[in-house]
């Protein structure tokens, strides 16, 4: 079992040195002053960050929103707003957490569910 702590509601691991001292991860007193305890990884699973990546191209998000019948919706955003438009044709990719796509997402009426299924649906095609 690991030496871990929690901090901001994260799991933070022991360093191995900490700038005055190396292998301070193997430093049962050090460890212990820091407040790194021995912890489960049942105590360590509720911190795990699931890393499902929120950046998608164009190409995923008109293909899953095609498979659920959404596309149309996609094409009145686009059509909605030419700065939009022009973002979304210039773009690598869209970010689901970018403040402009939340904003025109919410704008547009998609609800929670719909973002949801959509990220589901992408993640299929990984």
């Amino acid at each position: 079992m690991p030496y871990a702590k929690i901090v901001n509601n994260k799991i933070v691991y022991p360093p191995h040195n900490d700038g005055n001292k190396v292998n301070v991860h193997e430093d049962l007193t050090w460890l212990s002053e820091n407040g790194f305890t021995i912890m489960s990884d049942a105590e360590i699973a509720p911190y795990i960050v699931n890393e499902t990546p929120e950046y998608y191209t164009q190409r995923q998000i008109r293909l899953a929103m095609r498979a659920l019948g959404m596309e149309t919706l996609l094409d009145s955003i686009l059509d909605s707003d030419a700065i939009i438009k022009r973002d979304w044709l210039e773009a690598q990719g869209i970010d689901f957490n970018n403040s402009t796509v939340i904003s025109a997402i919410t704008e547009a009426g998609i609800t929670s569910e719909q973002i949801t299924a959509l990220k589901n649906k992408i993640l299929e095609t990984l």
